[in-house]
């Protein structure tokens, strides 16, 4: 090989590493992170945020478990710390006392919070095996935390 065909080589190589950074790099340093919530007196709730913007920027607070004739029912504020506007969604998934999901039907709830506003969210547990909950919040159309709820499915049939 001559000098020339080494260079060109090694351009490419940067190309593709350069490609490579470039389309996997976020994924890696945005995944969701699972945070216990207050876990001394709210060990029934587990909060999943997709990225490091999100964890630092919204928080789950004053969590009250009660009953609703035979099911659960879980009420929570969810504030924004930030000075900003913030575009949301989030789901809550009950599961039961072994951490097994029991309702695989719950969907996004797209909201939006204003700078240190707080909102009020709510959930009743529609099988009286319903215990704790996992609350997932992220921005909208989050391909990545999609996936990774996918995988924790998965791996829970296992």
């Amino acid at each position: 090989m001559d000098e020339s065909e080494i260079a060109m080589k090694k351009i490419l190589n940067l190309i593709c590493v350069g490609v490579l950074v470039a389309t996997t790099g976020c994924v890696a340093t945005t995944g969701p992170k699972k945070v216990n919530v207050d876990a001394m007196t709210h060990s029934r709730t587990q909060l999943i945020i997709s990225s490091d913007t999100l964890l630092k920027n919204v928080a789950i607070n004053n969590i009250r478990f009660g009953s609703v004739g035979n099911f659960e029912r879980v009420q929570m504020n969810m504030q924004n710390t930030s000075n900003n506007r913030l575009n949301l969604e989030y789901k809550i998934e009950w599961m039961d006392q072994q951490g097994f999901s029991v309702n695989d039907n719950s969907v996004w709830h797209r909201f939006t919070l204003s700078a240190h506003q707080i909102e009020t969210i709510q959930s009743v547990g529609k099988v009286p095996e319903a215990y704790s909950v996992k609350v997932t919040v992220r921005f909208p159309g989050d391909v990545f935390i999609d996936s990774y709820n996918e995988r924790q499915k998965e791996a829970q049939k296992d």
